[in-house]
């Protein structure tokens, strides 16, 4: 968002950038969810 309030950056890359980072973020928060749900699978199983 910087880069576009200075101009460095077009707006349709800022929001092109900042769809690939939630991508990523989503990504990665599905990989600990699905961590997590074996974790208490594992715990559970005692």
């Amino acid at each position: 968002r910087e880069l576009v309030r200075e101009k460095e950056a077009t707006e349709d890359e800022g929001h092109r950038s900042e769809d690939d980072l939630q991508r990523i973020t989503d990504a990665h928060i599905g990989r600990v969810d699905s961590a997590l749900a074996e974790k208490e699978s594992d715990l559970l199983a005692f």
